[in-house]
Protein backbone atom coordinates (compact mmCIF):
# COMPACT_ATOMS: atom_id res chain seq x y z
CA UNK A 1 0.00 0.00 0.00
CA UNK A 2 1.16 3.56 -0.69
CA UNK A 3 0.11 6.39 0.80
CA UNK A 4 0.31 10.41 0.63
CA UNK A 5 0.85 12.29 4.11
CA UNK A 6 0.37 16.15 3.74
CA UNK A 7 1.24 17.56 7.38
CA UNK A 8 3.48 14.46 7.92
CA UNK A 9 6.06 16.98 10.68
CA UNK A 10 3.17 17.94 12.98
CA UNK A 11 1.61 16.02 15.79
CA UNK A 12 -0.49 13.67 14.10
CA UNK A 13 1.24 13.74 10.77
CA UNK A 14 4.48 12.64 12.95
CA UNK A 15 2.78 9.14 14.87
CA UNK A 16 0.81 8.55 11.26
CA UNK A 17 4.14 8.19 9.73
CA UNK A 18 5.55 6.02 11.81
CA UNK A 19 2.64 3.78 12.91
CA UNK A 20 1.96 3.46 8.69
CA UNK A 21 5.68 2.38 8.01
CA UNK A 22 5.67 0.01 10.97
CA UNK A 23 2.99 -1.59 9.61
CA UNK A 24 4.42 -1.65 6.02
CA UNK A 25 2.72 1.02 4.28
CA UNK A 26 4.93 3.07 2.11
CA UNK A 27 4.40 6.55 3.27
CA UNK A 28 5.25 9.76 0.79
CA UNK A 29 5.79 12.27 3.65
CA UNK A 30 4.73 15.91 2.59
CA UNK A 31 5.77 19.14 5.17
CA UNK A 32 4.19 22.42 4.13
CA UNK A 33 7.51 23.32 2.93
CA UNK A 34 7.09 20.86 0.65
CA UNK A 35 3.73 21.58 -0.65
CA UNK A 36 1.53 24.38 0.06
CA UNK A 37 -2.22 22.81 0.42
CA UNK A 38 -3.49 26.05 0.04
CA UNK A 39 -1.93 26.71 -3.53
CA UNK A 40 -4.77 23.95 -5.64
CA UNK A 41 -2.11 24.06 -8.55
CA UNK A 42 0.35 22.77 -6.02
CA UNK A 43 -2.08 20.11 -5.05
CA UNK A 44 -2.38 19.14 -8.02
CA UNK A 45 0.81 19.46 -9.02
CA UNK A 46 1.84 16.67 -6.23
CA UNK A 47 -0.97 14.37 -6.61
CA UNK A 48 -0.06 13.72 -10.28
CA UNK A 49 3.22 13.45 -9.51
CA UNK A 50 3.00 10.50 -7.27
CA UNK A 51 1.50 7.31 -9.03
CA UNK A 52 -0.35 3.99 -7.36
CA UNK A 53 -1.55 6.08 -4.67
CA UNK A 54 -3.73 4.61 -2.31
CA UNK A 55 -4.74 7.12 0.11
CA UNK A 56 -4.31 10.59 0.33
CA UNK A 57 -4.24 11.88 3.78
CA UNK A 58 -4.74 15.25 5.15
CA UNK A 59 -3.10 16.63 8.31
CA UNK A 60 -2.27 19.80 7.71
CA UNK A 61 -4.52 22.41 10.19
CA UNK A 62 -4.86 24.95 12.13
CA UNK A 63 -5.22 24.43 15.03
CA UNK A 64 -4.93 27.80 17.42
CA UNK A 65 -8.74 28.06 18.51
CA UNK A 66 -8.12 31.46 20.24
CA UNK A 67 -6.85 33.14 17.20
CA UNK A 68 -8.48 31.95 14.83
CA UNK A 69 -11.33 34.60 15.99
CA UNK A 70 -9.30 37.14 14.82
CA UNK A 71 -7.45 35.17 11.57
CA UNK A 72 -10.53 33.83 10.15
CA UNK A 73 -9.31 33.85 6.83
CA UNK A 74 -6.34 31.93 7.43
CA UNK A 75 -7.82 29.34 9.47
CA UNK A 76 -10.55 28.88 6.54
CA UNK A 77 -7.87 29.07 4.12
CA UNK A 78 -5.81 26.10 5.84
CA UNK A 79 -8.60 24.27 7.43
CA UNK A 80 -10.98 24.69 4.55
CA UNK A 81 -10.57 25.54 1.31
CA UNK A 82 -7.51 23.60 1.70
CA UNK A 83 -9.65 20.37 2.32
CA UNK A 84 -11.51 21.53 -0.64
CA UNK A 85 -8.55 21.41 -3.08
CA UNK A 86 -7.23 18.39 -1.43
CA UNK A 87 -10.64 16.45 -2.03
CA UNK A 88 -11.17 17.69 -5.59
CA UNK A 89 -7.80 15.98 -6.59
CA UNK A 90 -8.67 12.98 -5.40
CA UNK A 91 -11.44 12.96 -7.06
CA UNK A 92 -9.69 13.41 -10.20
CA UNK A 93 -7.01 11.18 -9.74
CA UNK A 94 -9.62 8.50 -8.09
CA UNK A 95 -8.02 8.20 -4.97
CA UNK A 96 -9.89 8.04 -1.09
CA UNK A 97 -8.93 10.82 1.01
CA UNK A 98 -8.28 10.88 4.69
CA UNK A 99 -9.48 13.80 6.68
CA UNK A 100 -9.63 14.94 10.65
CA UNK A 101 -11.72 16.95 11.82
CA UNK A 102 -13.42 17.56 15.52
CA UNK A 103 -15.78 17.66 17.86
CA UNK A 104 -15.65 21.72 17.71
CA UNK A 105 -17.87 21.27 15.40
CA UNK A 106 -20.86 20.70 17.73
CA UNK A 107 -21.85 22.95 19.95
CA UNK A 108 -21.39 21.03 23.00
CA UNK A 109 -24.81 21.86 24.76
CA UNK A 110 -25.78 18.65 25.11
CA UNK A 111 -25.73 17.29 28.51
CA UNK A 112 -26.96 13.27 28.68
CA UNK A 113 -25.59 11.76 25.81
CA UNK A 114 -22.21 11.72 23.55
CA UNK A 115 -23.04 13.10 19.76
CA UNK A 116 -23.24 10.61 16.95
CA UNK A 117 -21.84 10.69 13.69
CA UNK A 118 -25.19 12.07 11.87
CA UNK A 119 -26.09 14.49 14.78
CA UNK A 120 -26.56 18.48 13.47
CA UNK A 121 -23.18 20.42 13.53
CA UNK A 122 -23.30 23.88 15.12
CA UNK A 123 -20.06 25.24 15.70
CA UNK A 124 -19.84 28.24 18.30
CA UNK A 125 -16.60 29.49 17.49
CA UNK A 126 -14.73 30.37 14.42
CA UNK A 127 -12.16 27.59 14.25
CA UNK A 128 -15.06 24.97 14.52
CA UNK A 129 -16.49 26.70 11.77
CA UNK A 130 -13.73 26.57 9.90
CA UNK A 131 -13.53 22.83 10.49
CA UNK A 132 -17.05 22.40 9.08
CA UNK A 133 -16.21 24.18 6.30
CA UNK A 134 -13.66 21.56 5.60
CA UNK A 135 -15.91 18.86 6.13
CA UNK A 136 -18.58 20.01 4.15
CA UNK A 137 -16.20 20.52 0.96
CA UNK A 138 -14.98 16.90 1.68
CA UNK A 139 -18.50 15.48 1.99
CA UNK A 140 -19.64 17.01 -0.78
CA UNK A 141 -17.01 16.84 -3.22
CA UNK A 142 -16.41 13.09 -3.41
CA UNK A 143 -17.81 10.12 -2.18
CA UNK A 144 -14.66 7.96 -1.02
CA UNK A 145 -13.38 9.43 2.05
CA UNK A 146 -12.82 8.61 5.87
CA UNK A 147 -13.22 11.77 7.90
CA UNK A 148 -12.46 11.41 11.46
CA UNK A 149 -13.79 13.05 14.03
CA UNK A 150 -11.01 13.46 17.39
CA UNK A 151 -10.19 15.53 20.12
CA UNK A 152 -8.15 16.47 22.99
CA UNK A 153 -5.05 15.54 20.86
CA UNK A 154 -1.38 14.49 22.78
CA UNK A 155 1.89 13.70 21.41
CA UNK A 156 5.45 13.89 21.13
CA UNK A 157 5.91 16.26 18.37
CA UNK A 158 4.08 19.56 19.26
CA UNK A 159 2.59 21.28 22.24
CA UNK A 160 0.24 19.98 23.86
CA UNK A 161 -1.88 20.34 27.38
CA UNK A 162 0.24 17.20 29.15
CA UNK A 163 3.12 18.97 28.02
CA UNK A 164 1.65 22.46 29.67
CA UNK A 165 0.54 21.02 32.56
CA UNK A 166 4.12 18.74 33.21
CA UNK A 167 5.92 22.19 33.18
CA UNK A 168 3.34 24.24 35.10
CA UNK A 169 3.94 21.69 37.73
CA UNK A 170 7.62 22.12 37.82
CA UNK A 171 7.15 25.60 38.37
CA UNK A 172 4.10 26.24 40.31
CA UNK A 173 2.34 24.77 43.64
CA UNK A 174 -1.00 25.92 42.49
CA UNK A 175 -3.30 25.58 39.63
CA UNK A 176 -6.58 26.12 38.67
CA UNK A 177 -7.98 23.87 35.54
CA UNK A 178 -11.61 24.14 34.21
CA UNK A 179 -13.79 21.14 35.58
CA UNK A 180 -17.23 21.73 33.23
CA UNK A 181 -15.66 20.61 29.56
CA UNK A 182 -15.87 17.42 28.76
CA UNK A 183 -14.09 14.97 26.21
CA UNK A 184 -11.64 12.01 25.57
CA UNK A 185 -8.22 13.08 26.12
CA UNK A 186 -6.55 11.09 22.94
CA UNK A 187 -3.13 10.04 22.53
CA UNK A 188 -1.90 10.35 18.59
CA UNK A 189 0.01 7.73 19.25
CA UNK A 190 -3.25 5.66 19.54
CA UNK A 191 -4.94 7.55 16.88
CA UNK A 192 -2.42 6.40 14.52
CA UNK A 193 -3.02 3.18 14.87
CA UNK A 194 -6.46 3.37 14.98
CA UNK A 195 -6.36 4.85 11.59
CA UNK A 196 -3.69 2.74 10.15
CA UNK A 197 -6.07 -0.30 11.07
CA UNK A 198 -8.91 1.40 9.20
CA UNK A 199 -7.07 1.46 6.20
CA UNK A 200 -5.72 -1.72 5.53
CA UNK A 201 -9.28 -2.88 6.72
CA UNK A 202 -11.48 -0.48 4.91
CA UNK A 203 -14.64 -0.58 6.53
CA UNK A 204 -17.20 1.23 5.17
CA UNK A 205 -16.03 4.82 3.82
CA UNK A 206 -17.60 7.70 5.58
CA UNK A 207 -17.76 10.23 9.08
CA UNK A 208 -16.45 8.52 12.15
CA UNK A 209 -15.80 9.29 15.70
CA UNK A 210 -12.23 7.96 16.89
CA UNK A 211 -10.51 8.63 20.25
CA UNK A 212 -9.42 6.66 23.00
CA UNK A 213 -11.94 5.15 26.02
CA UNK A 214 -13.26 6.97 28.57
CA UNK A 215 -13.93 10.58 29.06
CA UNK A 216 -13.27 13.40 31.18
CA UNK A 217 -13.03 16.93 32.23
CA UNK A 218 -10.08 19.20 31.95
CA UNK A 219 -9.54 18.78 35.89
CA UNK A 220 -9.94 15.38 35.67
CA UNK A 221 -7.01 15.22 33.18
CA UNK A 222 -4.86 17.53 34.67
CA UNK A 223 -5.45 15.75 38.26
CA UNK A 224 -4.55 12.37 36.60
CA UNK A 225 -1.63 13.60 35.38
CA UNK A 226 -0.36 15.15 38.65
CA UNK A 227 -0.93 11.75 40.22
CA UNK A 228 1.14 10.01 37.39
CA UNK A 229 4.38 12.61 37.95
CA UNK A 230 4.07 12.88 41.78
CA UNK A 231 2.64 16.79 41.70
CA UNK A 232 2.27 17.99 45.23
CA UNK A 233 0.86 20.93 44.57
CA UNK A 234 -2.87 21.89 45.06
CA UNK A 235 -4.99 22.04 41.80
CA UNK A 236 -8.47 24.24 42.25
CA UNK A 237 -11.21 22.93 39.75
CA UNK A 238 -13.43 26.14 38.37
CA UNK A 239 -16.38 26.53 36.05
CA UNK A 240 -15.00 28.13 32.37
CA UNK A 241 -16.69 30.98 33.41
CA UNK A 242 -13.69 31.88 35.44
CA UNK A 243 -11.66 32.29 32.44
CA UNK A 244 -12.35 34.66 29.38
CA UNK A 245 -11.04 33.00 26.54
CA UNK A 246 -11.39 34.79 22.90
CA UNK A 247 -13.08 31.94 21.46
CA UNK A 248 -15.58 29.86 23.39
CA UNK A 249 -15.51 26.14 23.95
CA UNK A 250 -18.05 23.43 23.60
CA UNK A 251 -18.73 22.02 27.20
CA UNK A 252 -19.63 18.64 26.24
CA UNK A 253 -17.64 17.25 23.43
CA UNK A 254 -17.70 13.94 23.88
CA UNK A 255 -17.82 11.80 20.63
CA UNK A 256 -19.56 8.24 20.67
CA UNK A 257 -17.37 6.11 18.71
CA UNK A 258 -20.24 3.50 18.42
CA UNK A 259 -20.13 3.54 14.34
CA UNK A 260 -16.35 2.51 14.47
CA UNK A 261 -16.75 0.00 17.23
CA UNK A 262 -19.64 -1.63 15.29
CA UNK A 263 -17.77 -0.97 11.86
CA UNK A 264 -14.47 -2.80 13.01
CA UNK A 265 -12.45 -5.31 15.62
CA UNK A 266 -10.21 -2.54 16.55
CA UNK A 267 -9.60 -2.13 20.04
CA UNK A 268 -9.48 0.92 21.35
CA UNK A 269 -7.00 2.03 24.82
CA UNK A 270 -8.13 3.86 27.60
CA UNK A 271 -7.14 7.64 27.62
CA UNK A 272 -5.71 6.84 31.93
CA UNK A 273 -3.47 3.55 29.95
CA UNK A 274 -2.32 5.87 27.20
CA UNK A 275 -1.31 8.56 29.56
CA UNK A 276 0.85 6.60 31.41
CA UNK A 277 2.64 5.29 28.42
CA UNK A 278 3.53 9.15 27.18
CA UNK A 279 4.33 10.32 30.67
CA UNK A 280 6.59 7.27 30.79
CA UNK A 281 8.35 7.78 27.12
CA UNK A 282 8.37 11.49 27.09
CA UNK A 283 8.58 13.12 30.26
CA UNK A 284 9.78 9.99 32.94
CA UNK A 285 12.74 9.37 29.90
CA UNK A 286 13.74 13.04 30.23
CA UNK A 287 14.37 12.58 34.21
CA UNK A 288 16.83 9.56 33.54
Amino acid sequence: MNVLLFGSSGMLGYDLNKSLSKAGVTVFSLTRQDCDVSNEEAVFFMLNSHKNIDYVINCTAYSKVDLAETEQELANLINAKAVLYLAKACKKYKIPFVHFSTDYVFDGSRTNYAYLEPDPCDPINAYGYSKWLGEQHCINTLSDYYLFRVQWLYGTNGPNFVKTMVSLMQTKQELTIVSDQWGTPTATASLAEYVTYVLLNKPDFGIYHCTDLGNASWYDFATTIASKINYTGTIHAVDSNHFIRPAKRPKNGILSCAKLDAKTTLKRYHWKDMLANYLNDNIQGEKQ
